[in-house]
């Protein structure tokens, strides 16, 4: 087998490949090795000859070092094992970090990345599209179109009709500000409090229908628009019996009352208990055109005979005159002999 040579050119003093501790001024011939290289083995010239090279294996690690130090971020990583002064293992291991915090760059502006919190700006904008699972909170639910529909599930801010089951608190407001209302319970009754709680609020309403059996007014003036209180409005037979009316609180001194009788079937007034009868007072005027024959009927209407009548000429003076029959609901007088000029007047009550 012929030996292979490696010949090392000079060019101005200087090796073009190996070169050697000092100048040289002549080429030198190397001897390749005569054997095949293994796999990671390198050409160097050979310890036991100035002109032969051989192949060496190349180290793997291991060995001494004098000093060789490593450092890191302080709020990012833990070193153990720097410096080395001899041989050792240099360590970095990530530091405990709080929770949902992220590693990214400085709020609004390039820089070093740190552990942070993350802020809306860090999260691109998404298509609805690009959410598929999970559940919206309700205040967070995109805009939608007229036929979207929405699952309210257990979110206490979306109210899906008829499926209330109750509630244990003892108040709810409306309208959550200083002019809001409050209803609360109040032993088992519904109270229309203000949003504070410190007084009784207003109420408005159409028709007003009260199912119990009384209703207190605690106030010091009450106005009805009706020109006609009906009492009793729950009766509805032919023969009545409970007398109706009102009365008036006198303290500790005796009621004073105004009703109607139905015993007496007269309107009665006065102190509870020795109430007399509220005479009803009717007129007709007359000419005479009315009369007929000298002698005109009257239809007053009392139903029961008058207690007192009167007759008046047209200059406001009383006429002295005496009916000729006087009924529960008629009574005739004779004008006969007499003149009625102008508009006399018939007075009667009872």
């Amino acid at each position: 087998m012929k030996q292979a040579i490696l010949q090392l050119l000079v060019s101005s003093s200087i090796w073009t490949s190996l070169r050697p501790s000092s100048a040289q001024t002549s080429n030198i011939d190397y001897i390749a090795p005569a054997v095949a290289p293994t796999e990671l083995q390198i050409l160097r010239a050979s310890s036991g000859s100035s002109t032969q090279l051989e192949w060496a294996t190349i180290a793997t690690g291991g060995g001494t070092v004098t000093s060789i130090a490593v450092t890191a971020p302080a709020n990012e990583f833990n070193v153990t094992g720097s410096p080395i002064a001899s041989s050792g293992t240099i360590a970095l291991a990530w530091k405990n970090q709080a929770q949902n915090t992220v590693f990214a760059a400085p709020v609004g502006g390039a820089g070093a990345p740190s552990f942070r919190s993350l802020i809306p700006a860090d999260i691109p904008a998404l298509d609805t599209a690009k959410i598929s699972t999970g559940i919206f909170d309700i205040a967070r639910i995109p805009v939608g179109t007229t036929s979207s529909t929405v699952a309210a599930g257990n979110d206490s801010r979306f109210h899906q009709q008829n499926t209330d089951t109750g509630t244990s608190n003892s108040s709810f407001v409306i309208n959550n500000t200083s002019s809001g209302v409050r209803l609360l319970d109040m032993s088992g009754a519904l109270a229309l409090r203000t949003y504070a709680n410190d007084g009784y609020a207003d109420i408005i309403v159409r028709n007003l229908t009260v199912q119990g059996t009384q209703t207190i007014i605690n106030t010091e003036q009450v106005e009805v628009a009706d020109n006609i209180i009906r009492l009793n409005s729950n009766y509805s037979g032919s023969t009545p019996t409970e007398d109706a009316g009102f009365e008036v609180n006198r303290g500790t001194l005796a009621l004073a009352r105004f009703y109607w009788s139905e015993t007496n079937q007269k309107f009665m007034s006065g102190l509870a208990g020795s109430e007399k009868a509220v005479a009803n007072i009717v007129t007709q005027d007359i000419t005479s055109g009315s009369l007929s024959g000298g002698v005109y009927t009257w239809s007053h209407g009392l139903g029961r005979k008058p207690l007192l009548w009167a007759v008046w000429d047209n200059t406001g003076d009383g006429v002295l005159i005496q009916p000729n029959a006087v009924n529960a609901n008629t009574m005739t007088f004779n004008f006969s002999g007499m003149t009625l000029t102008g508009t006399w007047t018939l007075v009667a009550a009872g």
